[in-house]
């Protein structure tokens, strides 16, 4: 988890959400984030009210510096410490980015915003693009640059066979070729500057100061924020 890593321990951080696309996800991830020594906690909707509750009222009174969470938090959260907003794993919906990236910046404050992606969600990135007129930016953090393309998986966009092994799934055994490296987070090669791709390995996409795209003529392409990425 070195590039996840990397990120929660930017000085410049008070508060993040780190978004996942599922409520497992959310758990094993906040899981390893607290063994790691980060103040973290997962929220989702298989939560019972007061367990939300619990956990919320925590991040408001700063116990919890790092909130993982899927779209259940996107819409609605509002705390004012929030400083960082990380898309672990990319929205399904363009528009989900919006509301997603709207829980920094709130009140006028400056806010960051960085999603990680390899190089088969580029359709992804393109249409978060589109939806918000804004061209997104690498980030490239030395000692975290890509080494290679991934091989292309069996099947992927073509009909002949590759040479390549196939990925294995599980937790923390992926190995970088393609969509089986998603499967953990204890290697997750697909996250943590490993994932070689165009994208720069799952790399860092930055976003935003201020207000959500398109609401803010002030708002910045996406890496602006170059102490978020540790420079690039």
């Amino acid at each position: 988890s070195r590039l996840l890593d990397h990120l929660l321990r930017d000085v410049g951080l008070s508060q993040a959400v780190v978004f996942t696309s599922t409520k497992k996800s959310a758990d094993d991830l906040a899981v390893q984030l607290r063994g790691e020594g980060f103040s973290a906690e997962a929220l989702h909707g298989d939560m019972s009210q007061r367990d939300r509750n619990r956990t919320l009222q925590g991040l408001r009174l700063g116990r919890t510096r790092v909130l993982v969470a899927t779209d259940v938090a996107a819409r609605g959260l509002d705390v004012p410490g929030i400083s960082h907003v990380i898309n672990f794993d990319l929205p399904r919906q363009a528009e989900d980015y919006v509301h997603r990236i709207g829980r920094t910046g709130r009140a006028g404050r400056e806010g960051i915003a960085i999603s990680l992606a390899a190089h088969f969600e580029k359709r992804q990135i393109r249409d978060i693009e589109r939806y918000t007129a804004q061209s997104i930016r690498v980030g490239v953090i030395p000692g975290l640059e890509p080494k290679a393309r991934p091989q292309r998986p069996e099947g992927f966009g073509d009909k002949r066979r590759s040479s390549a092994p196939r990925p294995t799934g599980g937790y923390g055994k992926g190995n970088g070729n393609g969509y089986g490296s998603k499967g953990g987070y204890g290697d997750r090669k697909a996250a943590y500057g490993e994932k070689q791709s165009s994208f720069g390995e799952k790399s860092g996409y930055g976003h935003r100061e201020g207000t959500r795209p398109g609401n803010d003529k002030r708002s910045t392409p996406a890496g602006a924020k170059r102490r978020a990425y540790g420079g690039y």
